[in-house]
């Protein structure tokens, strides 16, 4: 197992190393089905070797953790979509604002930005803000790109009004319209690795409740990396439960609400 684990940090960043082993099997258990493997000890041999890429993804995916709903932590995007970004838009002059949401999970995040701006701006407004999404998962991006939720899902953080207005009703399930669909551009992306520049840099990242599951020099790594395609003066929020410490290269805002979890890069 510690060989296992250890491959796993290495990999993907995901430290389990605290985790108990049971819980590590529970989620293994429906890739033991899926693949016919009949043991725990079965599955780690076939996935240190890698001999079988779809088993391997399969495992990585299944270990991590996919929570998200629309308007986790509201205050985040009023400051976002009342201040930050008008603000960016304003210094700018004309120039587009970029924005990248990390460890995006099913898209409830950079949607619920879309949302939010949009009660702010009308659509033409909004062609001066490019939104991305990125994740480690293919299945998550898949979902992301559908927009498509299970009613469970909607009613989590949406209000009936903006459930009306944003999407449409397609059996039992709830599609972001296609008009705001459109507003996000997904790619799939594993932290670790040197980031994708879908545009040549962004003006805010939001790389929120990921980092507690990373060990400190994976943190350093992540950040490291979300530094270089970050402009100078460009914002970086975390999760509220997340801590950034010792990191020179970014300045925490000392003033608001988000003081705690927002920080600028200096240049």
């Amino acid at each position: 197992m510690n060989s296992f684990l250890k491959k796993i940090e290495k990999t993907i960043g995901l430290d389990l190393s605290d985790s108990k082993e049971y819980l590590v099997q529970n989620r293994l258990l429906p890739v033991m089905m899926k693949h016919k493997i009949k043991s725990i000890e079965e599955i780690i041999e076939i996935f240190n070797s890698d001999i079988n890429p779809n088993l391997n993804r399969d495992v990585y995916e299944a270990l991590l953790t996919h929570e998200t709903y629309f308007f986790r932590e509201p205050k985040l995007y009023d400051y976002l979509c009342e201040e930050i970004i008008p603000e960016l838009i304003k210094k700018k002059d004309g120039k587009v604002v970029r924005i990248l949401c990390c460890a995006c999970s099913t898209g409830q995040e950079p949607y619920t930005i879309v949302i939010r701006l949009l009660e702010k701006f009308d659509l033409k407004k909004m062609n001066s803000v490019e939104i991305y999404a990125s994740d480690i998962c293919s299945n998550c991006i898949e979902k992301a790109q559908k927009a498509t939720y299970s009613e469970v899902e909607i009613r989590r953080g949406l209000k009936v009004e903006q459930i009306e207005k944003f999407f449409s009703v397609i059996g039992q399930k709830y599609e972001f319209l296609t008009p705001y669909k459109n507003k996000v551009k997904f790619f799939q992306q594993n932290l670790l690795e040197e980031l994708k520049r879908p545009c040549e840099s962004f003006d805010i990242v939001l790389l929120r409740n990921v980092l507690i599951y990373f060990t400190d020099d994976v943190k350093k790594q992540v950040l490291e990396n979300i530094c270089k395609i970050l402009n100078p003066g460009g914002f970086l929020f975390v999760g509220g439960a997340e801590i950034v410490k010792g990191f020179e290269r970014l300045n925490r805002i000392e003033s608001g609400h988000w003081k705690q979890n927002a920080f600028v890069k200096i240049k």
